[in-house]
């Protein structure tokens, strides 16, 4: 292999010579960047990019960083599994580890509908923090988050309070905005 690439370069210099003297213009010796990903060339020889050394994998910070040829692997501790890139207990033995609202899904937790997972626990969404649950206009109407399960939207009756803010009551009549 090494020498085919020499030879690889050898041609590749020469045929820059040639073109660079059939343009008028000096030669090049550098060789061509042949390396495949994961190797760099190196006095005319593609070598293996340690990225583990180099920092440049995407291991997490639980995982160990294994280089192999062109590229490396991350490897979890004993008793973990690879999940996206992180490392989540191996749950097979034990499906109980997992907690509250959550499974053993092919050897690691993951958190049950309408929960994600906050650290190592799961936690439920709260889909009211965001754009009041999709139940529209807060002022008129009320999401009500249920754990592990979509919201519900329930009407404000704005007439409750100080008669919506339309004045004496004696006076004048609140009309409920119902979920406007």
């Amino acid at each position: 292999m090494v020498s085919l690439f020499r030879n690889r370069v050898q041609l590749g210099v020469v045929w820059l010579v040639v073109l660079a003297l059939a343009c008028g213009g000096e030669p090049q010796t550098t060789p061509p960047e042949d390396c495949d990903p994961g190797y760099r060339e190196q006095d005319a020889e593609c070598v293996d990019i340690d990225e583990c050394e180099a920092g440049s994998d995407a291991c997490h910070e639980s995982a160990s960083c294994v280089n192999e040829p062109g590229g490396y692997r991350c490897m979890c501790p004993q008793g973990f599994v690879d999940q996206n890139a992180a490392c989540a207990r191996d749950c097979s033995d034990d499906p109980a580890a997992c907690g509250e609202h959550a499974s053993c899904r092919e050897k690691h937790c993951e958190c049950d509908e309408g929960y994600r997972a906050d650290g190592a626990t799961c936690v439920d969404i709260g889909e009211c923090a965001k754009d009041n649950g999709g139940c529209g206009n807060a002022a008129h109407v009320r999401c009500v988050d249920r754990a592990g399960e979509a919201p519900s939207c329930m009407d404000i009756d704005e007439c409750e309070t100080d008669n919506g803010g339309c004045g004496d009551a004696q006076y004048t009549r609140c009309v409920d905005n119902a979920a406007a």
